[in-house]
């Protein structure tokens, strides 16, 4: 769910300490320690990366740092032999997926690098589908999309057939087009209630699965009312509410659940969304010509606040990927372990 609250920055530590303070000779200096024989702005940062480690866990479960949990059924997933060619991206080819009705086949990081994959390759390598999808996008933004969405009441501008006709378009653009049965409505009291910008769930028809996707028609953010073109921005953050909650559809829809790893890669706004979120923010100003913000930090402090979620804290290093923190790297050469995430 996106929510609209503000960042209001990192929790603080829960852990205390004793300092210890060193008796110093005029004629025995203390040796400074290797390590810290830095410039001041490296000292900083490895202080700085001392605090993460105090509220982040060091140990990472991805599948770069352990891969001993990925792919090795039935231990990594007692349900399902994931394989990494599970979907294949070839030049001008949409992949065959298979979706079925209460059945997630996809490991859930591997799922995420594919999409990025799909939507990330060169327009002449995109199949017919891709690409006129994105045509038919591009063509509703040139006629006035912004506009519309922009508009202080969303639901009379933009109405809830054109909201499910682009999330149609944009499924197919960014999702493989995978045949995942989507609503959408407009609701401003289940929104307003839960202070949302919106939210996605899955319900059932005859027995069938869909993912409903439920956005507040005229909540406006802290940012929004303070930005210079309120229109726009207002526009933007309900583009990037909606691309926020497809990306919850996708996964809820196939990204597999049994996964030993799950909670870590499929919490919320976890390492699937991250990946996905990070890379459509990266993309959207080539594919839309638009800066998407899909509010992945959001994302992390609310799944840190959720009971539902496990409190979910990512890593020191999926903070790093995730591009919220600077790495240290092998600049100060501290690849040995003890600084990894």
């Amino acid at each position: 769910m996106l929510q609209a609250t503000p960042h209001r920055g990192f929790p603080a530590s829960n852990s205390t300490g004793t300092t210890h303070s060193a008796v110093v000779t005029p004629t025995q200096p203390t040796p400074i320690p290797e390590q810290f024989s830095k410039s001041t702005a490296d000292v900083k940062k490895i202080f700085y990366h001392q605090l993460l480690e105090k509220n982040f866990p060091k140990l990472c479960t991805c599948e770069e740092r352990m891969p001993r949990f990925y792919f090795k059924y039935p231990y990594s997933c007692p349900m399902l032999p994931h394989d990494k060619g599970d979907i294949v991206i070839l030049p001008k080819e949409r992949p065959q997926l298979l979706v079925i009705s209460m059945i997630r086949p996809y490991e859930a990081l591997q799922l995420a690098n594919n999409v990025i994959q799909y939507f990330s390759r060169p327009e002449n390598d995109m199949d017919l589908q891709q690409h006129e999808a994105l045509g038919d996008i591009r063509k509703v933004i040139n006629a006035g999309l912004m506009q519309k969405l922009g508009s202080p009441y969303a639901q009379l501008a933009y109405p809830t057939d054109d909201m499910r006709a682009l999330c149609k378009r944009l499924i197919t653009v960014f999702f493989f087009g995978a045949a995942i049965p989507i609503q959408f409505v407009w609701d401003f009291d289940v929104c307003q209630k839960n202070d949302w910008l919106g939210f996605t769930e899955t319900g059932f028809h005859n027995g069938d699965e869909y993912e409903c996707i439920t956005m507040h028609p005229t909540k406006v953010t802290i940012e929004v009312e303070m930005s210079r073109n309120r229109g726009e921005s207002l526009a933007l953050q309900r583009l990037s509410t909606l691309m926020h909650e497809l990306i919850h559809a996708v996964l809820g829809k196939l990204a597999c659940r049994d996964c030993v790893i799950r909670i870590d890669n499929l919490s919320a706004h976890g390492r699937a969304f991250q990946r996905l979120a990070m890379a459509i923010e990266k993309e959207s100003p080539r594919l839309l010509g638009l800066d998407l913000d899909l509010g992945r930090m959001d994302g992390v402090l609310n799944d840190m606040k959720d009971v539902e979620t496990g409190f979910n804290h990512p890593s020191v290093h999926d903070l790093e990927v995730y591009g919220f923190v600077e790495s240290l790297g092998e600049r100060l050469g501290l690849l040995d372990g003890s600084w990894a995430g």
